[in-house]
């Protein structure tokens, strides 16, 4: 099934090249928010930022 995936995007893309995912785009503070996670050490399942998007989920569902 894998090879058959692998084709069927090859085949859309018209290549045998390298296709990622998706380019990152940073259009904001992405890399100064990236940079204070590195420095902070808390870069998996804790830290500010984590709880900031937790909140904002919570926030969401909330609103729905």
């Amino acid at each position: 099934m894998q090879t058959q995936l692998i084709k069927l995007v090859r085949d859309i893309y018209s290549t045998h090249e390298f296709i990622p995912l998706r380019a990152p785009a940073f259009a904001g503070n992405e890399q100064v928010y990236l940079a204070e996670t590195i420095t902070s050490t808390f870069v998996s399942s804790v830290g500010k930022f984590v709880d900031a998007f937790e909140q904002k989920i919570e926030t969401f569902a909330n609103n729905r």
